[in-house]
């Protein structure tokens, strides 16, 4: 290659790069200025012309395509600036890739090569102008559309006569900065191009969801991986931070913050970057998991020196190491470690749950004694454990207090209930006594299994501490199966359901715990 067509290709590859952000198809030259991505140049001088008030215009009428309208009207400055990269032939060439190319015209291509590439266009650019919007809306939509937009490019560039296009654009447009090494430069330089806009849009926002799509690219497997890096640096930098934060806060023996932050800020910034960069395939990954379980063992080692160490924490700290170690001899050292506490523990003590429990944070202490009870064998901390889950329920029963740990809570509790009504209601229709009061009472007494079963142990520390979009959802569905049952069976069942379960639900809360109490101790 010479001096002067290596030149050629450094430009067309620098513009490339330099448009692929999120704006790639809002500030396309097409798109502000109307024109077909084939307009000849005399057209092109004579759109410029309009734009500027200089003459009438000569040639035919904007060409924007419907499914895609501008999302605003352009300044002048905009518009001047759109006809300067058209008057340069690399500037137009990258545009003509990232806008509609249309029918077939004297390019001879086959109409399904330019349908492929449109489509593609559309895809990418909707779902970009939905990330623009600033409206993240659904996460399962949105994660479809960009699945659409990647599977709409590979369908494109797999077509033999893609880039066949791009040859003859180059010699219609004649220019002399145009020839081979330009769309050599190109092609070789595309696929990250294609990922410029969503690795932008990751690494701005620490993303995580919108780093790990970018694995749906049908594209070259190291350039999707560099991708992915460099979408996922600020969630690297973040639980490297962290890792280092608490590791100094181990050796000024701050055990007591380390204690009540690391789990679960550690926990969240390696969920964060398993979705990015899961780490059985990215080394990287895995030795900052290996990192954070080293500083979870060390701070619940160091925590036993103290003269009367917070032994249910020094468990949760252990109990969290081992489930983020990736190596297996670390996890058989952290579980080693939580088995020797296990074995030489005296009584629980419950200084800092008392602090979480007076902040609210009521299905986060659950979850952490739920994780510790199960490794726990010691009856005498069973049994505390036991203590604290029952006056986490108490409290929860009489107060309805905000809960800080995106659990479920009572939305899986209200599901509970919608179904149990529903299903009352539906034994009542079909069985027709006709009799409200005998119904009322059959209601009130099937009342008291979901009344039960809302208080018991393995309620509160499984489906309470699901997560929110889960108790949600199955209250949607709740209220669906109500929704269904009522004109099925009538109203009049539904009613006296309703009725008789908020009588039992107001009248047997005490008696319900205490049958929950004696079906957990079983």
């Amino acid at each position: 290659m010479s001096e002067r067509d290596a030149l050629r290709a450094d430009r067309a590859r620098a513009r490339l790069l330099e448009v692929a952000g999120p704006d790639l198809y809002r500030r396309n030259p097409f798109r502000v200025t109307g024109l077909r991505t084939d307009a000849p140049p005399r057209e092109v001088r004579a759109r410029r012309q309009l734009a500027v008030g200089v003459s009438a215009l000569v040639g035919t009428a904007p060409q924007r395509d419907e499914r895609l309208p501008l999302p605003e009207d352009p300044g002048p400055e905009q518009v001047r600036s759109a006809f300067d990269e058209l008057g340069r032939g690399w500037h137009r060439l990258v545009g003509e890739l990232f806008w509609w190319w249309g029918e077939p015209g004297g390019c001879g291509c086959a109409e399904v090569v330019h349908r492929l590439h449109d489509d593609a266009v559309h895809a990418h650019a909707a779902v970009l102008d939905l990330e623009a919007g600033g409206e993240p809306g659904n996460g399962s939509k949105r994660a479809r559309l960009w699945r659409e937009a990647a599977q709409a490019w590979g369908f494109a560039l797999a077509h033999q006569d893609f880039w066949s296009h791009v040859d003859h654009r180059v010699r219609a447009l004649a220019d002399r900065s145009l020839d081979q090494s330009t769309v050599d430069a190109v092609r070789e330089a595309f696929a990250r191009a294609l990922l410029g806009p969503q690795v932008a849009l990751a690494a701005a926002r620490g993303d995580a969801e919108l780093a790990g799509l970018i694995g749906e690219w049908r594209l070259d497997a190291d350039v999707l991986a560099d991708a992915r890096a460099l979408a996922a640096r600020p969630l690297v930098d973040r639980l490297k931070a962290l890792i280092g934060e608490f590791g100094d806060l181990v050796e000024a023996r701050q055990f007591g913050v380390t204690a009540r932050r690391a789990p679960a800020e550690l926990a969240e910034a390696v969920r964060r970057l398993e979705v990015a960069l899961p780490h059985r395939s990215n080394p990287g990954t895995a030795r900052l998991r290996e990192q954070a379980a080293v500083v979870l063992n060390n701070c619940a080692l160091a925590m036993l020196d103290q003269r009367k160490p917070d032994l249910l924490r020094v468990k949760a700290l252990l109990a969290e190491a081992e489930r983020l170690a990736v190596d297996e001899q670390t996890r058989r050292t952290v579980r080693a470690n939580f088995e020797s506490v296990e074995d030489g523990s005296a009584s629980v003590r419950v200084d800092g749950i008392d602090k979480m429990l007076a902040g609210g944070q009521y299905l986060t202490v659950a979850r952490i004694l739920g994780q510790a009870r199960k490794r726990i064998t010691n009856p005498r901390e069973r049994a505390r454990i036991d203590f604290l889950l029952r006056e986490i329920r108490d409290v929860r029963s009489h107060r309805l207090v905000g809960d800080t740990s995106g659990r479920s809570g009572y939305a899986i509790s209200l599901a509970l209930y919608l179904v149990h009504v529903s299903v009352v209601a539906l034994v009542i229709g079909l069985l027709d006594s006709g009799s409200p009061f005998a119904a009322g009472v059959g209601a009130a007494v099937a009342a008291v299994l979901p009344c039960v079963t809302a208080q018991r142990r393995w309620f509160l520390v499984g489906p309470m501490t699901w997560p929110k979009w889960v108790g949600a959802l199955l209250v949607v569905a709740g209220f669906a199966v109500l929704a269904v049952t009522a004109p099925a069976v009538g109203f009049a069942p539904v009613a006296i359901s309703v009725v008789a379960f908020l009588a039992t639900r107001t009248v047997s809360g005490t008696f319900s715990r205490a049958l929950a109490d004696r079906w957990d101790e079983r």
